[in-house]
C-alpha cells in the first residue's frame, strides 16, 4: 500500500476503529511470523523479540472481549 492511497487510508481507518474498540481485529500466526522475521534479519533478535512482543499486545477490539472477540468473563 501506498501512502495517500485510497486502500492506505481504509486500512488506517479500520485500524483506528479496532484501537478504539468499535469493532474486532483478527490476524493470524503467519502475520507475526513475518514481522518477527523481517525484523530479525534487518536488526537482529532482541528487536524481533521486542516486535513480537508489541504486536501480540497490539488492540483487539471492545472492551471486555476476549482473544477471540466474543465477550464473556475473563477469569
Amino acid at each position: 500500500m501506498y501512502e495517500g492511497s485510497r486502500k492506505t487510508a481504509n486500512a488506517k481507518r479500520i485500524l483506528g476503529m479496532v484501537e478504539r474498540g468499535d469493532i474486532v481485529g483478527y490476524t493470524s500466526i503467519q502475520t507475526w511470523d513475518e514481522i518477527v522475521w523481517v525484523v530479525r534479519k534487518l536488526l537482529g533478535n532482541p528487536d524481533s523479540v521486542q516486535a513480537g512482543e508489541k504486536f501480540h499486545q497490539a488492540p483487539r477490539g471492545p472492551k471486555g472481549a476476549d482473544s477471540h472477540g466474543l465477550g464473556g468473563n475473563p477469569s
